[in-house]
């Protein structure tokens, strides 16, 4: 998906890990391709938001990866608790993870909260790159 971005897409938001967490994925993978996605991504004058993955206890490499890389390309990071609000939601998922309809539209409504500020104010610009 990402090589479909065009130069004038502004706002990049990236819902991504999930998948990783519960394939058992080692957190070094993750974090290679997750380095190479916001790599992909980021560029001056554009506002990169990341939800931020929620962990077990055991899972924190997961976390500490997508704090280190969100600073290191200037992405926002949404905090773990807006999707676990939407997840844990009434008729939120089709099966515990997969959204419904009802989730779907929530989720929607969360990231334009979100988003709200980003779009009142003027373009965020990303750190160059390291």
């Amino acid at each position: 998906m990402a090589e479909k971005i065009m130069p004038e897409d502004n706002i990049i938001l990236i819902e991504i890990g999930g998948n990783d967490l519960l394939a058992g994925a080692p957190s070094s993978e993750f974090g290679r391709a997750l380095d190479a996605l916001l790599f992909k991504v980021s560029a001056p004058g554009r506002t990169v938001l990341m939800f931020e993955l929620p962990l077990l206890p055991n899972k924190i490499a997961y976390a500490q990866i997508q704090r280190r890389l969100a600073t290191k390309y200037g992405v926002l990071l949404i905090p773990k608790r807006f999707l676990v609000e939407v997840i844990g939601g009434a008729n939120a998922t089709s099966d515990g993870l997969h959204l419904s309809e009802a989730g779907t539209r929530r989720m929607a409504e969360l990231v334009g909260q979100v988003l709200l500020p980003v779009l009142k104010s003027p373009v965020a610009t990303n750190k160059p790159r390291a």
